[in-house]
């Protein structure tokens, strides 16, 4: 700045010089520039001092803007003069109005809260004492109006050379959103935000706690594992909105029934927990399974809908089925999905032999992932013998696990595990080309057995590509699609019906028979007969064991084939194994019959003991 007059300076004095005006300017050229040179450095001065005064108010009013537009207050409390500053925000922020002449402490007596007021004071003195480096408190405040809020305080004290507190400024600001996101977030951490239930850390806290003191006080309880049946379809017809709702519903039905606090969990999904802690024995139990079973009874009703509710419950007792959570945990779920599988809307105690089964079921999945790879498959065949006729007008072809070289794996102790794991898709097809294959080359052998007829079940029908597999399986076998059978158990066409309809129609109108196999185990519904494009129906064993001992059972069947030709759908009765049976059978105009009458299911290469037999079989009754 001083050398910019300097030059303005001497531009003036060489104008001047020019004119004439200083013509005493070489005489005094040396006293003139030092005069010069102080007023230009006085005046950089003058001009630096306001500029510092204009920046100073400029950076003032930022900070004054700043701290009002901010949710905190500042203060400054001079020890020695007995002074107390604050800025303005300190009324809004506390509720309570601050005088020039207070003193801090007694400030912060109307401030404190009385139970933790002594302790919040004690930190002030240790601060003052140059114990702690800053004063730091965070407290629930009632304002003069009875608003609740939560305010934190920080200070640092200013000191003399000797360590001696002189003033202590600091700051207080309003937590209360804070405090309340942090509360928020801790109850989350235990409690479920759907149901306000508690979740499964609280649930493993508890029972944690419980088994201790079932340990220490030799004290039994159980946990029941509580599993709502086909929630997962009400979320797919109605929406998840609608089975949020639902899930509401049950935990307050729950808590209505335990009224102990901190006994009924939300574990996750429409899975619930519920610990019984010091009963006596698994009656205590019982009665607390009927009243859930009976609470859910009435179907639960949203947008004019009513839903049916049932729920599975697994029950592991302790100290008997574990001592710790986990273990208790895993057997009550074994126990439940145990309920599940014999009858939803029930309730299953856990016992070792449910374990085993687990365990099997996870040895069988392993083994069937290669079983195809292994060769270890074969497929059985057992024929359907016409009525009338005496001839084989049916092969029925049926699936067998061979582990070793004679030892078999039961269909039912695989086929459930197959289809639980979608491994019968795979499966499936290695039997549908297989059986069609084989039945191609009985026709160009010159063996006419009639169809050939495959089992499906309702995960192979539902898959995407079975309809394509099957068309590539005729076109590569060369089968004719009308010597093709499908069957689907009774039970598993009646789920997810509508779609299993549109998949059978489309194989019938490709030319392929459609049959309704073991009728009578599942639904049992003469009228779903009328919706179900089935060529032919076949009956359960169940009915047909006593049809030659007990006229009730004889009537039934009769009932079934009579309906069933009014339907022009054809016959088959399964399990036969009596002539007088299949008399009866034919008696009553039953188009075909199976069973170990006409010998027991064979591997392809003892087919001819099948002809044989059946053979023998029409000799002996011409």
């Amino acid at each position: 700045m001083v050398s910019t007059l300097e030059k303005e300076l001497f531009l003036i004095i060489h104008n001047l010089r020019m004119t004439g005006y200083v013509s005493f300017y070489s005489r005094y050229k040396t006293a003139f520039f030092i005069t010069v040179i102080i007023v230009a450095v006085l005046l950089s001065f003058i001009i630096a001092f306001f500029i510092n005064i204009k920046k100073r108010n400029l950076m003032e009013q930022r900070y004054k803007l700043a701290v009002e537009s901010s949710n905190i207050a500042i203060w400054e409390y001079d020890i020695e003069k007995n002074d107390f500053f604050a800025s303005d925000k300190w009324e809004e922020i506390t509720g309570y109005k601050v005088s020039k002449n207070d003193n801090l402490k007694i400030i912060l007596e109307k401030l404190l809260p009385d139970e933790n007021k002594n302790i919040m004071l004690n930190y002030l003195e240790n601060h003052l004492a140059g114990i702690a480096p800053f004063y730091e408190c965070e407290f629930k405040l009632a304002t003069k109006c009875g608003k609740k809020k939560w305010i934190f305080i920080r200070a640092k004290a200013l000191r003399n050379a000797k360590g001696k507190a002189l003033k202590i400024a600091g700051y207080v600001t309003d937590i209360t959103e804070q405090k309340l996101i942090q509360d928020k977030n801790k109850y989350l951490g235990y409690y479920d935000s759907l149901t306000d239930l508690p979740n499964r850390k609280t649930f493993q806290d508890k029972l944690d706690k419980v088994l201790k003191d079932s340990s220490e006080n030799d004290k039994k309880g159980a946990l029941l594992f509580i599993d709502l049946d086909n929630f997962k379809r009400v979320n797919d017809t109605l929406g998840h909105q609608c089975g949020d709702k639902l899930l509401q519903y049950v935990a307050n039905k729950l808590k209505n029934i335990i009224t102990e606090d901190n006994t009924v969990f939300r574990l996750g999904g429409d899975e619930f927990l519920i610990i019984r802690h010091d009963i006596k024995d698994k009656n205590d139990v019982v009665k607390v399974c009927n009243k859930i079973m009976f609470a859910f009874k009435a179907p639960f009703e949203i947008n004019e809908k009513l839903i049916p509710i049932s729920t599975s419950i697994g029950i592991s007792m302790y100290p008997q089925d574990g001592t710790t959570a986990d273990s208790l945990l895993k057997n009550s779920d074994i126990a439940m999905y145990k309920a599940k599988d014999l009858c939803k809307g029930t309730y299953k105690f856990y016992n070792r032999r449910m374990s085993y089964e687990v365990s099997r079921k996870a040895e069988l999945e392993e083994g069937l992932r290669t079983a195809l790879e292994n060769n270890q498959f074969q497929l059985y065949y057992q024929p359907e013998i016409d009525c009338k006729t005496g001839e084989i007008k049916a092969m029925e072809a049926l699936l067998r696990w061979k582990i070793m070289k004679n030892e078999f794996v039961s269909p039912v102790e695989f086929i459930p595990v197959a289809k639980d794991t979608s491994l019968i898709v795979p499966i499936g097809k290695w039997v549908l080309e297989t059986a069609c294959k084989q039945h191609k080359q009985w026709l160009d052998k010159g063996y006419d057995f009639g169809i050939m007829s495959v089992s499906v079940s309702k995960v192979q029908l539902q898959h995407p590509s079975f309809f394509k597999m099957v068309k590539a399986v005729l076109h590569e076998s060369n089968l004719p699609p009308e010597l093709l059978e499908i069957q689907i158990t009774e039970s598993e066409v009646m789920q997810s019906l509508q779609s299993n309809i549109a998949v059978l129609e489309k194989l019938r109108r490709l030319g392929i028979s459609i049959a309704l196999d073991d009728f009578g185990t599942g639904y049992s519904s003469l009228n779903y007969l009328r919706l179900l494009p089935i060529n032919t129906l076949k009956i359960d064993k169940f009915f047909i064991n006593r049809i030659h001992i007990n006229s009730k059972d004889c009537s039934v069947v009769d009932g079934i084939i009579n309906l069933s030709h009014k339907m022009n759908i054809s016959v088959v009765a399964e399990g036969v194994e009596f002539i007088k049976q299949f008399e009866i059978l034919r008696s009553m105009n039953c188009n075909k019959v199976e069973g170990y009458l006409f010998g027991k299911p064979v591997p392809v290469e003892n087919i001819e003991t099948v002809v044989y037999s059946v053979g023998k079989f029409n000799h002996m009754l011409a």
